[in-house]
């Protein structure tokens, strides 16, 4: 069966959890993981906008997550809500972020400018750059999943429960190990590369890699 995912912000200023209310987006993207994460899709853009210049706890959870929260992230304060009840959804005791304030922000215009920026992982002390991102990716991606479209790192590598159902990442896609690799770290997107950070080079994603095992074969 299908696997659905909701962002969950756990704002280290405020201490306020919430998710990100879907009914609010105004064109529907899809809430299995693979409908929705590409970087044009108004999911990801939304979240975009609301972590620019906002570092926050980031964790894009699947509803088939319960267990894999409760073992691996314990310590969240935000655990305690998705385990709270087996009888209702982990998410309806959280609060909503409605996106329709951000839509009369930004003019209806969701659009995000991922040019010259940064995904930083605070907690690790580690950023993304989203053009050496983007290049790389569209390298190892086929011609008709570029120019936009590529596979965002914003909700693959803060994914909780990747595996669990379909419409998941595949276990074949390019860098599968990293999926979930900075869920629940202080995350933002920043203009610049904040000093003391590395710059993460290598990390990309494809579900099908067109390049699979061609580089190393050419070294």
């Amino acid at each position: 069966m299908g696997q659905y995912y909701t962002p969950v912000f756990t704002d280290t200023l405020t201490g306020k959890i919430q998710k990100l209310d879907l009914s609010t987006l105004h064109d529907y993207p899809g809430a299995k993981l693979m409908e929705h994460s590409y970087m044009l899709n108004d999911m990801i853009q939304t979240v975009a906008h609301i972590i620019y210049k906002n570092p926050v706890k980031l964790a894009w959870i699947g509803d088939y997550a319960r267990e894999i929260i409760q073992e691996r992230f314990p310590d969240e304060e935000v655990t305690m809500q998705c385990i709270a009840d087996d009888d209702i959804s982990m998410f309806d005791k959280m609060q909503a972020y409605n996106v329709l304030k951000l839509y009369t922000k930004y003019n209806d215009n969701m659009k995000f400018d991922y040019h010259g920026k940064w995904f930083v992982n605070h907690t690790a002390k580690v950023a993304i750059n989203f053009d050496d991102y983007m290049t790389l990716s569209q390298k190892h991606l086929p011609e008709n999943e570029r120019d936009g479209w590529e596979i965002s790192p914003i909700s693959l590598l803060t994914a909780v429960g990747n595996g669990q159902g379909g419409g998941d990442y595949p276990e074949c896609g390019a860098n599968y190990d990293m999926v979930g690799e900075w869920a629940f770290c202080k995350v933002s997107i920043e203009d610049e590369l904040p000093t003391g950070y590395t710059a993460d080079t290598t990390t990309y994603f494809a579900e099908t890699d067109i390049l699979a095992g061609k580089e190393e074969s050419n070294e």
